[in-house]
């Protein structure tokens, strides 16, 4: 009984099917090595398109146990990633999560404002683009009718 409970539970923990199977690091960008293999990720700023390569500059956030980036806690910084893939600016939006595994190797100048910063680069192995988030519905409760304190006079007639 025991290992059936450990087993459903465990299902809701594991990465999504495109992502499974590479050996790779969950680790903050302050910790990262050139030459490895990293699980980062994060919501997508902007893409950049080239002939050969589609890169996507992303906010980093922490990963939360399904491997989705966890939006409620601090953005860790920034970082690059590209593909030989062709990421659709209708498709890879600004603002959609997307989750990477693969190798670091080396830096990017980007431009934030008038300052420029030397961002990590990941040679993406494996990508998934999350979908969507569904949107909480708005419950708006009503105050009961007043005066809900007096007995229903009307009953009476």
């Amino acid at each position: 009984m025991v290992w059936l409970i450990l087993l459903l539970l465990s299902g809701c923990t594991t990465l999504p099917e495109p992502l499974q199977g590479l050996p790779a690091e969950t680790v903050s960008l302050d910790r990262i090595r050139e030459h490895q293999t990293v699980l980062l990720g994060g919501q997508i700023l902007r893409l950049q398109l080239e002939p050969e390569r589609s890169w996507a500059e992303v906010v980093a956030y922490p990963l939360g146990r399904n491997g989705r980036p966890d939006l409620d806690r601090l953005p860790e910084g920034r970082f690059w990633f590209w593909t030989r893939d062709l990421l659709d600016p209708e498709v890879y939006q600004k603002g959609r999560e997307v989750t990477v595994i693969g190798v670091v190797e080396g830096s990017r100048s980007t431009t934030i404002g008038k300052r420029t910063l030397e961002l990590p680069v990941i040679q993406a192995e494996r990508y998934y683009l999350w979908p969507p988030r569904e949107k909480e519905p708005v419950v708006i409760y009503a105050p009961p009718p007043a005066p809900y304190w007096y007995p229903p006079w009307h009953w009476c007639w």
